[in-house]
This record gives C-alpha cells, structure tokens and sequence, in this order.
C-alpha cells in the first residue's frame, strides 16, 4: 500500500503561523454565529421541484448574489435559505444527504442548520416552518442520526428522526385542517369507535397547527416527538396526527388519528412538488480491470428509464475498488471504472452534463475483509 505524503510545518515562519491561526480563529468564530455562517456559503442542496413562481431569500455572508431570487430547479440550497410560496406554488427540495423537503402553498421555510459528516460522528438537520405547510421525508441524517432532527413551528417542535411527516400552520379559513379537527373519518387514539361524522365537541375550535406521520410502504421507523411549552406526545403509525391549540387543549398536544383521504386532503399540493427518493444501480467488475459485467448494458437502460421520469437529472457515479494492490493503483482504477460507466451511460443517450464521476479506491468497501471479492469491484450510480 502506498503511504499517503505528510505534510511538514517546518520552516514557517513565526508571522505566518500567527496569521494561520487568526484565520482558524476568524473560521471558528463565523461558524458559531448561526446559519448565515460561512459554512452556509456551500450549498447542502438542490431544489428538484417547483410550481409557480416560489421565491427564496438568501443569507449568506459576503454573498454577492441578489438577497432575493426565484426558485429554479437545479437551483442551490444553502443554510439560512427562507422558501416562500403563494397561493398554488410549491417547491420540492432535495438535500445532500438525500432528506426531501416538499414546501406547500402560501408557505415560509427556513433552514436553520444542516451538518452531515457521518466519518465524524456529526449531523443536524433543522428546520422552521412560519406558515403554510411543509412535508419531510427522512435522508441519511434521519436514518442515521434521528435525534439531530427537529422541524420548529410557532407552537411546536417536532422530532421526525427517520419518518415522513406533514405540518401546517392552520389558517382560520383553512379546510385541510378542518378535516383533521371535524370529527369526520377521525376516531380519537384509544377509541373503539368511529364518530360517524358527528362533531366532537372539544374539537369543535380550531386547531392552530397540525402534525402528522404520512402512511408509507414499510410502516417502520422510531416514534415520532410532538412538543410544545404545556407538553408532548408521540406519533407512532401513518396518518396519527397531533393537533395543537384544539379545543380546550390550551396549547397541550391532543392526539387522534385519520383516513387516506383526510391524509391526502392535508398534503394538499405538497403531492405535485414532492421528490422521487434517489435510486442506486451497481455496475460489477473483473478483478484489476474496467471490464463490466454482462449485465452492464441492461442496468444503464434501466438508469435511462429512471432519470427519464425525474424533472431536475442528476446521475452520481462512484468508483469503488477491492483492497488488492496499492491505494494508489485502487484510486486510479476505481475513477477509470467510474470513468467506462458515465461513458456507458451516455452512449445509452443520458445527457453528459447529467452525470458527475467520483471515486473513492477501496476506501468504501461493500463486503470488509473481501480481498478480491466482486462485490467490492463496483460502480455505484446514484440517481437523483
């Protein structure tokens, strides 16, 4: 194995030491000063949906982009990003750790922090909706860390770990939450019975905010955490909701759980801009060489077909070697492999642009200890 070079200090001069450290300093001080921080001048995102005319106001220290710009698809994201929609817009956004963030109508996001270093133990994601609506649905940071995140409304603070969940800001006129509170198709968590379309009556008022656990195929995940001043509760199944500011609830969260229907009537327009999750296609390799398995041809239509159904295109591929031989010669031959796959793709008629090449040699095996296993010779596409 080839050592990595080491880097050597020797030889600075006193000056210039002084002057690394005061920039260390100046870094440190500007990452703990909140989301406009110079670690939001990297985008941690990509906005893959949108409808209407969405706007989204910019923080970012010494940034000479316009403080407020449209949202585009392929557009970035970056830490301090407000999202406002009105009347029928939305904007579906995807961020780098593969969590989706669908913003409804008549809406105000902000994305508060978002930290993903998984090699150091580190993540958070968190999130504010002001108004309106918004729809999560669980990437890396959820799955892999669920207690770094928290979705903040006015009222509640929400854990949504690694689930998907819908919120809303209810507005006085608004029908999506008077599904929710009208007694129709909803039975009250602990109930044997329907209510028949009768009207509750302590939840006859109201509600002021609304959250709910989207139904989804696996129907797996950690509880889901309502928390406002007066108390809190958790969500576990699809379509448990938790209403703040109900009748007589005084703020305290009330439980109760609802149809399909009422499910989809809360989402609302979320549907129409929410993100397709991301896909992975593995291309296998002969060992020390860029010769794909037979079945290379079939999995680069199948990758065709899918980035033919997503709006924003964006194929990731990554080169991955098994441990035999120096890590050098596993880096070069990992990117080369990863190189012959994105050329394949676009002889299949894949637009160049859509595809980005990395490599990463056998620092990322699949199967540890495998020597020459096949499993680690491999190109992973990720389509996004």
């Amino acid at each position: 194995m080839d050592q990595p070079a080491k880097s050597s200090r020797k030889g600075l001069p006193t000056a210039t030491r002084r002057a690394a450290a005061l920039v260390l300093l100046c870094a440190l001080a500007g990452a703990l000063a909140g989301p406009a921080s110079a670690l939001a001048n990297e985008p941690v995102g990509t906005i893959k949906r949108v409808e209407g005319r969405p706007t989204i106001q910019r923080a970012m220290v010494g940034s000479a982009q316009e403080p407020q710009i449209q949202a585009v698809i392929g557009g970035p994201v970056y830490v301090g990003d407000t999202v406002r929609t009105k009347e029928g817009e939305g904007v579906g956004v995807l961020l780098s750790d593969d969590t989706v963030i669908a913003v409804g109508e008549s809406s105000q996001v902000v994305l508060d922090q978002f930290v993903f270093d998984p090699a150091k133990g580190k993540a958070v994601l968190s999130a504010k909706l002001s108004e309106g609506s918004f729809q999560y649905r669980a990437g890396m940071v959820g799955k892999l860390f669920p207690g770094s995140v928290r979705l903040n409304m006015p009222a509640a603070s929400v854990g949504a770990g690694d689930r998907e969940v819908a919120g809303r800001v209810c507005r006085a006129d608004d029908s999506a939450c008077g599904a929710v509170t009208g007694g129709s198709g909803i039975r009250p968590l602990g109930g044997d019975e329907m209510l028949r379309g009768q009207i509750d009556p302590s939840r006859q008022k109201r509600a002021s905010e609304i959250v709910m656990v989207v139904p989804d195929a696996s129907g797996k995940g950690r509880d889901v955490e309502v928390s406002t001043a007066q108390g809190k509760q958790t969500l576990g199944s699809g379509g448990e909701a938790a209403v703040i500011g109900g009748g007589g609830s005084r703020g305290r969260p009330e439980t109760t759980k609802v149809s399909e229907s009422v499910v989809s009537s809360f989402i609302g327009n979320m549907t129409r801009v929410n993100v397709q999750p991301p896909r992975e296609f593995v291309f296998l390799f002969e060992s020390g060489s860029t010769t794909m398995a037979q079945q290379s041809a079939e999995t680069a239509q199948q990758v065709k077909a899918d980035l033919a159904n997503r709006v924003h295109k964006e194929a990731v591929v990554v080169g991955h070697a098994d441990s035999v031989g120096s890590a050098q010669t596993n880096l070069a031959l990992s990117r080369a492999r990863a190189e012959a796959v994105r050329d394949l793709l676009v002889e299949s008629g894949i637009d160049a642009s859509a595809v980005r090449v990395e490599a990463r040699g056998a620092a990322d095996p699949m199967v540890r200890a495998g020597g020459s296993e096949i499993r680690n010779r491999r190109v992973v596409v990720t389509v996004r």
